[in-house]
C-alpha cells in the first residue's frame, strides 16, 4: 500500500490489468511510455522510489520487433528501490527472433517474475476481500508520461 509501481508496457490488455491491479492493492500507478529509453524510465522510477516494474520481453513497434526487456533491465539497474520486474512473455513472435535477440533477453531469477506464472499461482483471482480501500483523495497515479525530456508534472488525486 502506497508503493509506486511502474508500468512499461505497450497498449495492451496486460497494461490495463496491471494498472487496475496496482490500484486495487493500494499502490501508486506509474505509467511509462513504451517508447522511452532506459535513462527516461530510470529517472521516473527513481523519482517515485518505485518498488516494482511491469514490462514485456518483446513487442511489435512500427512494424518491427522491439526488445523491451533489455531497456527495462538497464533502467532497473539504476533504481536501487526496484525489487521486482514482472515480465509479460511474448517471445518468440512471428517472424521468429534470431538466436542473438533471444539470448539478449537476460533473466534475473531473484528479481524477474513471469506474468503468466504469477497468474497460474493465484489462489482465487478476483477475490474482493483482498482489495485495499483508500480515501477518495488518495493518490493513485504517478507522474504523467511525457515524450519530452522535461520532468513530468505530478498527478493529482483521483477524487472529485
Amino acid at each position: 500500500k502506497g508503493d509506486a509501481v511502474g508500468v512499461f508496457l505497450p497498449m495492451s490488455a496486460e497494461c490495463v490489468i496491471a494498472m487496475l491491479a496496482i490500484v486495487k492493492i493500494g499502490g501508486i500507478f506509474l505509467p511509462l511510455f513504451s517508447g522511452f529509453g532506459a535513462a527516461a524510465c530510470a529517472s521516473r522510477l527513481r523519482d517515485a522510489d518505485a518498488k516494482a516494474l511491469f514490462t514485456i520481453d518483446v513487442c511489435h513497434r512500427r512494424g518491427k520487433i522491439s526488445s523491451i526487456k533489455p531497456i527495462a533491465d538497464e533502467a532497473a539497474a539504476q533504481v536501487p528501490t526496484l525489487r521486482h520486474l514482472i515480465v509479460v512473455r511474448h517471445s518468440p513472435i512471428k517472424p521468429p527472433m534470431s538466436s542473438a535477440e533471444i539470448s539478449s533477453l537476460h533473466w534475473n531469477p531473484v528479481r524477474d517474475h513471469s506474468w503468466h506464472e504469477i497468474l497460474d499461482h493465484l489462489p482465487n483471482p478476483g477475490n474482493f476481500r483482498d482489495q485495499v480501500f483508500t480515501e477518495s483523495e488518495k493518490r493513485r497515479g504517478g507522474p504523467a508520461p511525457t515524450a519530452t525530456p522535461a520532468k513530468p508534472v505530478p498527478a493529482h488525486p483521483s477524487g472529485v
